[in-house]
């Protein structure tokens, strides 16, 4: 019997250690447990080696490390994962992210995301990171990426087929276009969203947040508030499941209090509704629990026509909003004080001031909405500027490409061309040298004559050869019908002529632009050292005259002519 009593004293004192050991270990500082962990990670390997880098990032994200710490931890068990082809890397990446969003850091979720999303399998983990980039885009206020990236998301999705895609870029519409206060919208989002997240199972945070966002815009955006009344019903039933599973959740009830209250003041309820008010502060004992508190208390007492207190409660919530709040709390506080000093009487004062503070309040968030388009703009222009001037420099770099393609082929032209010119002028030249040999006499007056024996015009015709290459006559004619060369050849000019064109079947000036063109040939071959001009003069031409009837008798230029002879 002492004994037993022994043992158990023995087991209830080894219960007591654990209990302490485990609650030292959670309360122990965060140095501690991360120098354990660290410890811990060094001598794993494998899974268990990943997992624990996962713990650690959650736990350096939890206990408020800085961004660089985060980074350093996230990239040694990233390395380690792909290293170890391993997909616990995601988990490393959502948690980062997470972190970083947290911490405000909204450009460095986007870089670091969006390649991390190029990677990731399209799992829950991917519709995780992405609803993290796109609400970085929404703090930033980059409008038009966030719709976009939105639409891409949907799409990805569809065609995935997956319901928790689906609702995570739903639930993202709804949010963009509640902001937007695109109230019709964010209906038709949220209750798709509904309809898809009540096919699973899986999906009881989108069924909470489709819940509380499509009451939320029946009671205080739509012309219908009593479709809400069957929707309470359904969400009570679907908190009561998740509170089962997790735990109460403060968060979601205060919720549906706070819109069953604002429905229970519609119907003029007030008792009703404010037993759903009294419970804010118990829910959410934080300042925004308390500032709905007073809000709804005001409301309920403006019901039962105590303005003084309805009047001190709104002053209440005001003074929060005034710290804490937003602009759009603000003007909710400063509406209802409108509405009840309006029903008090006697306070015009009060109510001037009141509605002053509301409508430069309104202006400023006008303002600052116009401001907010002018930057979009701004960045929408800066970007469409660097698109164009990225198109301009493509499309010149396109004309310049064409504009040297057009020269290289007109290069290529010109050098084929010169080629067959050169091969054609060779040709020519050789021809020409060829008629010289058959002909056994080179630069003869006779090649030029049909000689008729016993002739008294060839004979003249031949006197006509002799005369003009004495001395080089033919050099020195003024005219063709040279009195000079007639009397040198005892016959007159209309003889001659007729027996030029009798014998050689040419006129007079052909004949002897014939004689001079066979000579310019002759000193082309044999005298390299006169110039053209020198050899035009020599023979009796012009230097544009003799250039065009050498091209026209042998279908060469002179200076071609002489390149072959080279």
């Amino acid at each position: 019997m002492k004994r037993e009593r022994f043992r158990n004293c023995c087991y209830v004192l080894l219960g007591c250690l654990f209990i302490a050991q485990q609650t030292w270990a959670n309360n122990a500082p965060y140095e501690h447990r991360r120098d354990s962990l660290l410890r811990v990670i060094s001598l794993q390997s494998g899974e268990e080696k990943l997992k624990s880098y996962v713990r650690l990032v959650r736990m350096a994200s939890h206990n408020g490390a800085s961004v660089d710490v985060l980074r350093y931890y996230y990239e040694q068990g990233y390395t380690a994962a792909l290293a170890q082809g391993s997909d616990l890397w995601t988990d490393m990446a959502v948690e980062y992210l997470v972190a970083l969003y947290n911490r405000s850091q909204w450009a460095e979720v986007q870089r670091v995301g969006e390649p991390l999303l190029q990677k990731m399998p399209k799992d829950y983990k991917y519709f995780h990171a992405a609803t993290l980039i796109i609400l970085s885009y929404k703090e930033e206020h980059t409008r038009k990426q966030q719709q976009e990236a939105m639409d891409k998301l949907y799409r990805e999705a569809q065609q995935l087929h997956s319901v928790v895609g689906i609702c995570c870029s739903l639930r993202m519409m709804t949010l963009f276009y509640y902001q937007d206060r695109n109230y019709n919208e964010a209906m038709r989002c949220v209750r798709e969203c509904l309809t898809y997240a009540l096919k699973s199972g899986d999906t009881i945070d989108f069924q909470m947040f489709a819940y509380n966002y499509l009451c939320d815009l029946l009671i205080n955006h739509s012309e219908h508030p009593e479709q809400a009344d069957p929707l309470f019903i359904r969400w009570e039933k679907v908190l009561k499941t998740f509170e089962e599973k997790r735990g109460i959740a403060p968060d979601y009830r205060f919720s549906l209090y706070r819109l069953k209250a604002a429905r229970e003041i519609q119907l003029g309820q007030y008792d009703a509704a404010w037993k759903y008010v009294q419970q804010y502060t118990t829910l959410l004992p934080a300042l925004m629990g308390q500032y709905n508190f007073y809000v709804d208390n005001g409301r309920v007492a403006e019901g039962h026509r105590k303005y003084k207190e309805a009047l001190a409660s709104l002053d209440k919530a005001d003074s929060i909003a005034d710290k804490y709040g937003s602009d759009d709390d603000k003007i909710t506080v400063l509406s209802y004080k409108l509405h009840v000093l309006a029903k008090m009487g006697n306070r015009d004062e009060d109510v001037y001031h009141v509605s002053q503070q509301l409508l430069a309040l309104k202006d400023s968030i006008i303002q600052e909405g116009r401001e907010e388009q002018l930057n979009e703009l701004n960045t929408q222009y800066g970007v469409e500027k660097l698109s164009y001037e990225k198109m301009l420099a493509h499309k010149r770099f396109i004309f310049t490409l064409c504009i040297c393609a057009l020269l290289a082929l007109s290069v290529a032209m010109l050098i084929y061309y010169n080629r067959r010119m050169s091969k054609k002028d060779r040709i020519l030249y050789d021809r020409l040298h060829e008629y010289d040999l058959i002909g056994s006499r080179q630069h003869d007056p006779a090649d030029i004559v049909s000689p008729i024996p016993n002739n008294p015009q060839q004979q003249l015709v031949d006197n006509l050869n002799k005369y003009l290459l004495t001395d080089k006559h033919y050099s020195t004619l003024s005219n063709m019908e040279d009195e000079e060369m007639l009397i040198a050849l005892q016959t007159n000019r209309t003889y001659l002529r007729d027996a030029v064109r009798n014998v050689t079947g040419k006129t007079l000036s052909e004949y002897v632009h014939d004689l001079q063109l066979e000579e310019a040939r002759h000193l082309l071959d044999n005298r390299p050292e006169l110039t053209i001009d020198s050899i035009a003069m020599e023979c009796g031409f012009s230097s544009r005259t003799f250039s065009r009837l050498f091209h026209n008798k042998f279908d060469i230029s002179p200076s071609q002519y002489r390149k072959m002879k080279v």
